[in-house]
């Protein structure tokens, strides 16, 4: 499995969202072509496209993500992510 970490400064007074671009980039579903628009699936399920959930809370500050439309195979293990704030 491979991981990476992140360190990033977040200010208060902010929604912050946890969400997964399949197949993608963010840039792809900002550049105005819908044409190239990958799936993007969301923490919050009325948000997704497809009606399922696609990101589970595993662990303390533990998410994990299914990448298939549908709710896939509902394993939750696509991608993993571990908050951890200092």
């Amino acid at each position: 499995s491979e991981s990476s970490r992140y360190i990033s400064l977040l200010r208060g007074g902010q929604l912050l969202s946890r969400f997964l671009v399949v197949d993608g980039t963010v840039a792809d579903l900002l550049d105005g072509d819908v044409a190239n628009d990958p799936a993007i699936y969301f923490t919050h399920v009325g948000a997704n496209s497809d009606g399922a959930d696609h990101v589970r809370l595993i662990g303390d500050n533990t998410f994990g993500f299914e990448d298939l439309a549908g709710g896939g195979d509902m394993d939750f293990d696509d991608v993993v992510m571990r908050a951890t704030f200092t």
